[in-house]
């Protein structure tokens, strides 16, 4: 069972990653994403699944969120 305060991102190809919410709110893009998902199904349980993104693309946009949210 995932942290309460975690997002599951998924992959094109399957693969899932699991980040922290602070992170996942310092982009943009997944800050919207996660409001608009709140509003429509359980805030507790965010799943956001990217279509035509690659697991090794989505694997290097994660440890960028990573890295942008320790400095």
């Amino acid at each position: 069972m995932r942290k309460r305060n975690t997002i599951m991102l998924m992959s094109e190809d399957g693969f899932k990653f699991i980040i922290e919410k602070k992170a996942a709110m310092a982009s943009p893009t997944l800050n919207e994403m996660i409001a608009l998902h709140g509003r429509l199904e359980d805030p507790n349980t965010i799943e956001i699944s990217f279509k035509g993104v690659s697991s090794a693309d989505l694997e290097t946009r994660c440890q960028c969120l990573f890295t942008y949210c320790l400095e």
